[in-house]
C-alpha cells in the first residue's frame, strides 16, 4: 500500500510537470505566432522558401515541354540590307517605318515549305539588339502553319521570357478576348537560333477561331507619335531619357484603322460604320461621349481590372499597342490583350485610379474618362472585388501552371534559372498584387465630411473623398433615423488635382448634436453601407454657431482664466509673455485676432494638450533665443491646428522637438516656416514621430529649416496644397515626402 501511495504520488508531480510544460509551448507558440506575424516573418521569409522548395521540386520533376521547330531562308542580298538597317536602328534607338518593308523568304515547318513575306518586327531597338532578331512573317497565297497566316516570332529576352505566355492565358481563362502564344525552335540560313516566342497575328480566320460575331479588328495609327519620338530623340540624343519619351499628346492626332483595310473599303456599309466610329472616337477624347457609346463597358471593366492584377501597365496604360474587336452588332469596341511585355508589382507603379491626371501615364487621355464614369467604375470595381480573392487568382494560376513548368524548363536549356522569371515568381507576385489591391479596397477611412452651412431646421455639408475610390453618398443618420437621398457620385482623390468638396443638403425635424449626424456612403461596386461623422471644423466662419457645441470640452483662451497671467491681448493682438507655458488642455483660439510669442518662450504640450486657432500664428524667435514647441506625456493630439483660410501664419526662429505627432496640422491657411541655415537651424523639427507636419488645401513656405526623424518614412504630407522650398534639409530626402499635391519644390 505505501509502495502504491509512492508511485501514485510520483505519477500526480509528473502530471502536473507535463500540464505545466504544455501550457509553457502554448504560450511559447502564441508568443512567436505573435512575433512572426508582427515582423511579417512568415509572408517575408518562410512562405518564399516554402513556395521556392516546393516549385524547385515540380520544376525537377517536370517534363520539358517538346517545342515544334521552325526554318527560315533569306537570299544574302536581303540579309545583308536587313543586317545594314538593324545597324541603323541600333543608332536610331527606334525602328522607323522605312525599316519595315517586307522581303521575300523560304519558311520550312514539319518538312513542307512555304513562300512568305518577312519584316522586322517591333518598335524599339531592344528587338534586334542581339542575333535573334524579332520578324513578322506573312505566308503567301493565304498558306496556314497551324492556322496561323499570319504571325511574329521574338526573342523570350525582349519579352521578359515568358511573361506575354502567363498575360494572354490568364486573360483567356478570365474571359477576355486573348491572343495565343507559344514557344518554338528556330534556324535562319542553316544556323541554329535557340527559342523563340511565336505570336499568332490576327489573320482571316482569326475572328470565326475565337468564336467572334461579325467585326473588324482595329487599333492607332501611330504615325504621328514615331515622328514625334524620332524628333524628341534627336533632341535628347545626348541625354537619352526615354522616360520623356511618351508621345502624350499624340492620341489627339491618331485615328482607328482597321488591320483588314481591304474588307472595310469592300462593303459599304462596313466602310460608313468605321467612319461614324472614328468620329465617336474623336468626341470621346474631347470629353463630348461617354464611355458607354464608344466602348462595351462590361468587356472593358474586365480587361483593365485583370491588367491591373497582373501589373501589365505596357499593354493598358499605353494607347499605340491597344487592340480593339469592333463589334458590328453593337456597334461598340471590346479590347483586345495584346503585347504585356512586362509583369510589375503594383506597388511600384499604383492601380490606375490612384494616378488619375498623372501625365507620365501614356494612356491618361484615353483612360482618363473610364474612372470618372460612374457607370464603368462600379463594374470595374465588382471585378476588381472578384480578384481580390486569392481563391480567384489561385484558381486561374492552377490552370495554367503545369504547362508553365513546362516552358520554364525548356528556356532553361538556353537561358538561365537566375535570369528568367521562375513559375515562383509569377505566383508570389500575383498573390503579393492581390494583396495591395485588398488594402487599397478597404481604405479605413474614406470621407471627412464638414458642416458648411446650418439653418432652422436644415444643414448642408461639404464632402471630400480623401482616398482613391469613388463613392456612392447615399443620405444621412440623424440619431439612427435614416434620411436617403438620391446617390451622388464622388469621384475618388487625385494626387494630382485640388480636392473638391461635393455639397449635400437635408432638413431636420429637430435640433442635432453634431455628434448625432452622420453621412451614409458605400464604395462603388461595394455592398457594403458605411458612415462618416459629420464634423463641424473646416471653415474659419464665424456664422458656424455649432462650433460652441463641438467645443465645449475645449478652453476658450481669450476667457480662460487658468492662463489669463500668460499672455495680453491689445486691439486683437494675443501676445504671450511667460517663459514658460504649459498647456494642460485642448485649447480654442477664435478668429479675429493675430497671436504673437516673445522670442525664448518654451510652450509644452502635457499628454492630449492641444491648440486649435483660427487666428493666424506669428511666433519670430530669434537666432541665439528660439521659441520652443515640445511636448510632454504620452499624448496623441494635433499640437498646433491652423484653420485660418488666407491669413499667414509665420513661424521662424522655432524648434519643435520631442515625441511629437501632428506638430503642425493646417485646413486651408497659409503657413511660412523661414530662418537663416547660418547660425541657427530655423525651423528645427528634430522628432522621434514619422509624421511633423501634416496640411490640407493650405499654401505652405518652407526655407532655411531642417527636419530631422529616427524613421526613414513619411515626415511630411501635404494634401492638395501649393508647396515652395528652399534651402532645406532633410535627413532622407527621397523617402520622407509624400507629394499628394499641386507642388513647387526647389532646393531642398
Amino acid at each position: 500500500m505505501s509502495l502504491f501511495n509512492f508511485f501514485h504520488g510520483k505519477f500526480k508531480y509528473i502530471k502536473v510537470l507535463i500540464l505545466t510544460l504544455k501550457v509553457f509551448i502554448i504560450f511559447l507558440l502564441i508568443a512567436l505566432g505573435y512575433f512572426l506575424k508582427r515582423e511579417e516573418f512568415y509572408t517575408n521569409q518562410i512562405k518564399p522558401l516554402i513556395y521556392k522548395i516546393k516549385y524547385k521540386y515540380k520544376h525537377f520533376n517536370t517534363k520539358t515541354i517538346p517545342l515544334e521547330h521552325l526554318s527560315i531562308e533569306i537570299e544574302d542580298k536581303y540579309l545583308e540590307k536587313t543586317e545594314k538597317d538593324i545597324k541603323n536602328i541600333l543608332r536610331d534607338k527606334i525602328i522607323l517605318k522605312k525599316y519595315k518593308k517586307k522581303f521575300p523568304a523560304l519558311v520550312k515547318y514539319q518538312g513542307i515549305s512555304y513562300l512568305a513575306q518577312i519584316k522586322i518586327k517591333g518598335d524599339w531597338f531592344d528587338n534586334v539588339n542581339s542575333s535573334k532578331w524579332s520578324l513578322t512573317i506573312f505566308l503567301d497565297d493565304n498558306k496556314q502553319i497551324n492556322g496561323m497566316s499570319q504571325f511574329s516570332i521574338q526573342d523570350p529576352l525582349s519579352q521578359d521570357y515568358l511573361t506575354d505566355w502567363v498575360y494572354q492565358k490568364t486573360m483567356g481563362i478570365y474571359g477576355c478576348i486573348n491572343n495565343d502564344i507559344n514557344l518554338i525552335t528556330v534556324e535562319l540560313n542553316n544556323k541554329q537560333k535557340g527559342i523563340y516566342l511565336i505570336h499568332r497575328l490576327f489573320g482571316a480566320n482569326w475572328l470565326k477561331e475565337k468564336k467572334l460575331p461579325a467585326g473588324i479588328i482595329c487599333q492607332f495609327n501611330d504615325r504621328f507619335l514615331w515622328d514625334e519620338l524620332n524628333s524628341r530623340l534627336k533632341f535628347y540624343e545626348k541625354w537619352p531619357k526615354f522616360s520623356a519619351l511618351h508621345g502624350y499628346h499624340t492620341i489627339y492626332s491618331s485615328f482607328l484603322e482597321p488591320l483588314d483595310y481591304n474588307l472595310v473599303q469592300s462593303d459599304t456599309l462596313i466602310k460608313k460604320a468605321f467612319e461614324n466610329l472614328n468620329t465617336k472616337f474623336y468626341q470621346f477624347l474631347n470629353g463630348d461621349l461617354k464611355p458607354d457609346k464608344l466602348f462595351d463597358l462590361t468587356a472593358m471593366s474586365k480587361y483593365l481590372a485583370i491588367s491591373e492584377v497582373l501589373g501589365s501597365a505596357h499593354n493598358y496604360k499605353g494607347w499605340k499597342d491597344r487592340k480593339f474587336f469592333y463589334n458590328l452588332s453593337t456597334g461598340l469596341l471590346e479590347p483586345i490583350a495584346y503585347d504585356a511585355a512586362a509583369v510589375w508589382s503594383i506597388k511600384e507603379i499604383g492601380l490606375t485610379f490612384e494616378n488619375l491626371e498623372n501625365k507620365i501615364i501614356e494612356g491618361t487621355p484615353l483612360l482618363n474618362p473610364f474612372y470618372y464614369d460612374s457607370t464603368f467604375m462600379s463594374k470595374y470595381l465588382i471585378e476588381m472585388y472578384r480578384l481580390a480573392n486569392g481563391f480567384f487568382i489561385d484558381s486561374i494560376f492552377f490552370k495554367i501552371k503545369d504547362s508553365l513548368q513546362g516552358y520554364s524548363k525548356a528556356l532553361n536549356t538556353e537561358f538561365s534559372e537566375d535570369v528568367m522569371y521562375s513559375p515562383f515568381y509569377y505566383d508570389s507576385l500575383l498573390n503579393s498584387n492581390v494583396d495591395y489591391i485588398k488594402a487599397i479596397l478597404n481604405p479605413s477611412k474614406c470621407l471627412n465630411v464638414f458642416i458648411k452651412k446650418t439653418g432652422i431646421d436644415s444643414i448642408t455639408v461639404g464632402v471630400l473623398n480623401i482616398q482613391s475610390l469613388p463613392v456612392y453618398a447615399l443620405g444621412f443618420s440623424v440619431n439612427n433615423n435614416f434620411f436617403m437621398k438620391d446617390k451622388l457620385f464622388i469621384p475618388g482623390m487625385s494626387p494630382f488635382e485640388p480636392l473638391k468638396y461635393h455639397y449635400l443638403s437635408f432638413k431636420l425635424n429637430k435640433p442635432a448634436h453634431p455628434d448625432e449626424l452622420k453621412l451614409l456612403y458605400s464604395i462603388v461596386g461595394s455592398a457594403q453601407i458605411m458612415s462618416s461623422k459629420i464634423l463641424p471644423w473646416s471653415y474659419p466662419d464665424t456664422s458656424l454657431h455649432v462650433l460652441k457645441t463641438n467645443t465645449s470640452n475645449a478652453v476658450n483662451l481669450i476667457k480662460s482664466d487658468k492662463y489669463s497671467g500668460f499672455f495680453d491681448v491689445t486691439n486683437q493682438d494675443i501676445t504671450f509673455h511667460s517663459d514658460t507655458i504649459i498647456f494642460r488642455d485642448k485649447i480654442f483660439i477664435p478668429p479675429g485676432y493675430k497671436v504673437f510669442s516673445n522670442p525664448g518662450t518654451n510652450f509644452i504640450f502635457v499628454d492630449s494638450a492641444a491648440v486649435t486657432s483660427f487666428s493666424p500664428f506669428i511666433f519670430k524667435g530669434e537666432e541665439d533665443n528660439p521659441i520652443t514647441i515640445s511636448p510632454k506625456g504620452n499624448g496623441n493630439a494635433h499640437r498646433i491646428q491652423l484653420v485660418t483660410g488666407r491669413q499667414k501664419n509665420l513661424f521662424k526662429y522655432v524648434l519643435f522637438s520631442g515625441n511629437q505627432n501632428d506638430t503642425i496640422t493646417s485646413e486651408e491657411s497659409f503657413i511660412s516656416l523661414e530662418g537663416s541655415l547660418a547660425y541657427f537651424i530655423s525651423c528645427l523639427f528634430d522628432t522621434s514621430k514619422t509624421l511633423q507636419i501634416r496640411t490640407a488645401r493650405s499654401k505652405v513656405i518652407v526655407r532655411n529649416s531642417s527636419f530631422f526623424s529616427f524613421s526613414p518614412y513619411t515626415t511630411m504630407k501635404f494634401y492638395f496644397s501649393e508647396i515652395s522650398f528652399d534651402k532645406c534639409y532633410l535627413q532622407y530626402p527621397f523617402n520622407t515626402m509624400v507629394f499628394n499635391f499641386k507642388s513647387l519644390v526647389e532646393n531642398y
